[in-house]
């Protein structure tokens, strides 16, 4: 015999009455809880919950009714709540495990960036790269499945650690770029003071030597910053060198007239008018060539008429 509580009433259906709706209250929860497990989508908390509900509620029944029949309908639909979370944890397993792949990945971009030669980087677009990692990471920890405590920081320290050997890199490499940069410079300087030196010099041969020689000792400097190779104009190029045959050379040939030129050319044939009349007959349009004798005037003939052309 099972005791399922105590009653004042005398009459025994009135005295089951309450228990009696006890057992449909449980059989409605059951209902209820079935209807949820159906729905599409759960999260953890919710079945978690929902189990608990169910181990409170049938541990020791207070009804009166088929209580075998709902331990076992509440036995199956907790199954099917532990199947669910079973799901679920393996989805987002997998989740995890994509996750830690991505930032694996952008970590292991960051240090194959820090590792390239410095004198093979864009420093630019590395700079832009290195400036977008922290968004970046914080994008995916926003976005991605979060990842478990040691695993993140140990790729944080990872990515700490590359941007730290990064600004000292970048930091060296000018530094010494900047030294580069001023012995440059004051070699250039130093041609070009030895070039403003010869350049009042008359003696046409030896100084296009000299010139030539600054020449070859400029092509064969180390490369300077343009900015500061403001002497020189436009910072890699080297002094102009005289030329011995612009030098020497007198031209001896007159120039000619622009007046006799422009003279010559409109004495020669104009372009006849366009008549209005119906053309019967196509001519042959003479070019027109100037005249050795354009500028001057044609002789008459003895009869007072010029010669036709």
């Amino acid at each position: 015999m099972r005791t399922v509580g105590t009653t004042t009433e005398t009459d025994h259906s009135k005295a089951l009455e309450p228990f009696a709706r006890g057992y449909l209250d449980l059989v409605a929860f059951l209902d209820l809880t079935q209807t949820t497990l159906n729905a599409p989508e759960h999260t953890q908390n919710e079945l978690n919950r929902l189990l608990e509900n169910l181990r409170k509620n049938l541990k020791e029944p207070q009804v009166v009714g088929d209580i075998p029949a709902l331990r076992a309908r509440a036995a199956d639909l907790r199954e099917q709540a532990k199947e669910k979370i079973k799901a679920l944890e393996a989805e987002r397993a997998a989740g995890r495990e994509e996750a830690s792949r991505r930032r694996t990945e952008f970590v292991e971009s960051i240090e194959a960036l820090v590792a390239t030669d410095p004198e093979q980087i864009s420093w630019k677009n590395a700079g832009d790269t290195m400036r977008q990692m922290v968004p970046t990471w914080k994008q995916m920890q926003k976005e991605d499945v979060p990842l478990d405590r040691p695993t993140e920081e140990a790729l944080w320290k990872r990515l700490s650690a590359a941007r730290a050997t990064f600004d000292r890199m970048r930091k060296q490499f000018f530094s010494q770029l900047d030294s580069k940069h001023s012995e440059a410079a004051a070699v250039k300087e130093e041609l070009i003071t030895r070039a403003e030196a010869m350049q009042e010099s008359t003696d046409w041969g030896p100084t296009v030597r000299a010139y030539k020689d600054l020449m070859a000792e400029w092509r064969t400097a180390p490369r300077g910053s343009r900015r500061r190779m403001t002497r020189s104009g436009s910072g890699s190029r080297p002094p102009r060198t005289p030329s011995s045959r612009h030098a020497t050379r007198t031209s001896t040939r007159p120039r000619r007239s622009s007046a006799r030129t422009s003279r010559s050319r409109r004495r020669c044939w104009r372009r006849p008018r366009r008549s209005t009349r119906p053309r019967t007959s196509m001519r042959r349009r003479r070019p027109c060539i100037p005249s050795r004798t354009a500028g001057r005037r044609p002789a008459r003939s003895p009869g007072g008429h010029a010669p036709r052309r």
